[in-house]
């Protein structure tokens, strides 16, 4: 096969490849510092979800209190360690804290038992008063009482 050949068949070759042994390569975004911010909270917190207790450190979340896309950095008490679908639905708004720091998951998800044993129960870690303004700032954005 001649030069252009290869060239106009190259990338399917790779993309052929890829595919045989199942995995991609593809360039991501990671956040410069998410392991030291996850390794600090799990010095102050342990092994602990906020909402749940003691858990595998495998599990756990390093959950900003706030958007990191907009913010672009860590702070020191805009975090807390959250299970993973936890994480997921305090992203999304669907669990939130509110201002006595108690877990509010949002009606539609009351039919999950998981999930609507939560509703109402108090967090298991103190809060610091930052933490507690990032939370009322999640509350007003998702739950707009």
């Amino acid at each position: 096969m001649d030069k252009v050949g290869v060239e106009i068949f190259g990338p399917l070759d790779a993309t052929t490849r890829q595919m045989r042994d199942g995995h991609t390569t593809r360039p991501t975004r990671v956040r410069l510092g998410q392991g030291e911010f996850r390794q600090n909270l799990l010095t102050k917190y342990n092994a602990r979800c906020a909402f749940t207790g003691d858990l595998p450190e495998v599990v756990l979340d390093a959950c900003h209190l706030y958007s990191y896309a907009k913010v672009g950095r860590h702070h020191e008490h805009g975090g807390i360690l959250l299970r993973r679908d936890l994480h997921t639905l305090f992203d999304r708004g669907i669990i939130a804290v509110t201002e006595d720091a108690t877990v509010d998951v949002a009606p539609a998800y009351h039919q999950f038992p998981v999930y609507q044993e939560l509703h109402g129960r108090q967090l298991t870690i103190d809060l610091s008063s930052e933490q507690r303004r990032w939370l009322e700032l999640h509350w007003g954005e998702h739950r707009q009482v």
